[in-house]
């Protein structure tokens, strides 16, 4: 589970972006809403095997720490490349 700004939510989106397919979302509120979503996976069966299926994905896509870095890499290298360009 993750805490956004916005209600309880499951959603799906598009690659590289928040929330991530099978996120279960819900708002910082001093933990009423988190408490709500952990009676949600503790009575919805197919949500708790959706996030488990899609467990092992999330560690490779998201947890990746070489493939975290090489994204990293290369946005810095791009702001730097700017950057001298707009000395020149």
């Amino acid at each position: 589970m993750r805490t956004s700004g916005g209600g309880t939510q499951h959603r799906r989106s598009a690659p590289g972006s928040s929330p991530k397919p099978d996120w279960l979302l819900v708002r910082q509120d001093g933990g009423a809403a988190f408490a709500a979503a952990v009676r949600r996976l503790l009575t919805d069966a197919a949500l708790r095997a959706a996030m488990a299926s899609n467990g092992p994905r999330f560690i490779v896509e998201e947890r990746n720490l070489h493939q975290n870095y090489r994204a990293l890499m290369w946005k810095l290298q791009a702001l730097c490349d700017e950057a001298v360009g707009e000395d020149r």
